[in-house]
């Protein structure tokens, strides 16, 4: 007789089985064996943890039915394990702060779309250090590193938290493509009176694309195996800290963005300009205005930029913020150039009972190219997340995410329309120590 474990059935059932089994014994060694916490060593600790989930995505491609291979479903169920270690360290003047992960992922319809990502994001405040050798000044350095074939399109939840930039997350829905970014950024300040800060910041960001699972749209509709987006950009300016604790800066701003690889022709574009920016607090809000011009070349034309952040407590469980925003970003498949991006988003996070969380999330973006307008997306996504705290070490969560894309392309004489939507149900359980 066949054992029952060996014997064949729907790979649904497997991976479920595969799942429950890791979630049993993960629990059971986060209640028993490692219920001290996380690891400490002088002042440096280090907190590990594992999320397991279970996905059902309407369409893995990310993309239209169109450039879907003929032979391949476009659902499917997907399993994923995801390790991560966070680094908190104080050493020396120095604070870091790190976030290592990856993140392997099984596909039951379409197993050769299985993968393993990796995500790293380092924040390292050097102020006292930097302060011991030039009084008066404070430094800060970051890094934010992904691989992924699936990158989102916009930042939600842990990423928006941690201050992720959002120049390759404003709104375009990549088709599933394996992509590597990087945005590494430092951000200086230096006293020029009790008063009066002069602010420096520069970021080097990239955007690479490897192979690519999607069939080849006209008009640039998915993305170009080969692609690398490169932009450096900084910014420099006065900051006045006002009567109240608020804050006025004004700061001139300098992007310059290079596209290297398949049918680029090396193109490239820049943005520099002026924005002004105030931040405080109004009647219960935390507020963010900014508000400018850049001048983009080619084309030799000025657009209006800035951006709005409003956050504030409903009531002692709610907490909304609103975001609006205004830039000049580059493309990652399309018409190859600049991108004039609007994006606006609202979330909710309402606290329960017992450490229940519900948050929810909406998102909206239009970009469109520039000089020549013949290029255009539209994406509208939402997401709801409820987070429930099993125990001290362990918490489940069941999250869901829609999309709905929309791409308008006039190039050469080919006109080039499409949309989708999507949308994925996960549950997961996440173990800390």
């Amino acid at each position: 007789m066949t054992p029952l474990l060996c014997r064949k059935g729907p790979k649904w059932l497997s991976l479920g089985a595969v799942f429950l089994l890791t979630v049993l014994i993960l629990g059971g060694i986060s209640d028993h064996e490692l219920a001290g916490g996380s690891l400490a060593y002088a002042d440096t600790r280090i907190i590990p943890s594992v999320t397991v989930s279970e996905r059902y995505d309407t369409n893995v491609f990310n993309t239209a039915k169109q450039f879907i291979p003929s032979d391949r479903k476009k659902w499917d169920f997907v399993t994923t394990g995801a390790p991560q270690l966070h680094f908190i360290s104080s050493e020396e003047g120095v604070k870091t702060d790190l976030l290592v992960s990856a993140s392997g992922n099984a596909f039951v319809n379409n197993p050769e779309l299985n993968f393993i990502s990796t995500n790293a994001a380092l924040t390292s405040n050097l102020d006292k250090f930097i302060g011991k050798w030039i009084p008066g000044a404070k430094l800060e350095v970051s890094d934010y590193f992904r691989y992924t074939p699936q990158p989102p399109a916009f930042l939600t939840g842990v990423q928006a938290s941690q201050g992720v930039p959002d120049i390759y997350a404003r709104g375009l829905q990549v088709a599933r493509a394996n992509a590597t970014s990087n945005t590494a950024k430092v951000t200086g300040t230096y006293a020029l009176s009790p008063a009066v800060d002069l602010l420096g910041t520069y970021s080097h960001s990239f955007f690479s694309v490897g192979q690519v699972y999607v069939s080849q749209g006209t008009g640039g509709a998915t993305p170009t195996s080969g692609l690398t987006t490169e932009t450096h950009a900084f910014a420099v300016g006065p900051s006045l800290q006002l009567s109240r604790g608020d804050t006025l800066s004004l700061q001139y701003k300098n992007g310059y963005t290079k596209f290297s690889g398949t049918g680029t022709s090396d193109q490239s574009f820049t943005a520099r300009g002026f924005e002004a920016e105030y931040s405080g607090t109004m009647e219960g809000w935390t507020v963010v205005f900014a508000g400018g011009g850049v001048l983009v070349d080619p084309g030799d034309r000025t657009y209006p930029i800035g951006r709005i952040v409003l956050t504030t407590r409903l009531d002692p469980a709610t907490t909304a913020t609103i975001r609006l925003s205004r830039t000049i970003a580059p493309t990652l498949f399309g018409t190859i150039g600049a991108l004039v991006s609007d994006t606006a988003g609202v979330s909710l996070e309402h606290s329960l009972e017992r450490g229940v969380r519900l948050t929810g999330t909406i998102n909206y973006a239009t970009n469109e190219s520039t000089p020549v307008t013949n290029t255009k997306f539209e994406t509208l996504a939402g997401q709801l997340m409820l987070t429930y705290p099993l125990s001290r070490t362990i918490a489940t969560t069941m999250k869901y995410d829609y999309t709905h894309f929309t791409y308008n392309s006039s190039v050469g004489g080919v006109t080039t329309d499409f949309l989708f939507g999507k949308s994925a149900l996960t549950l997961s359980v996440a173990f800390t120590w």
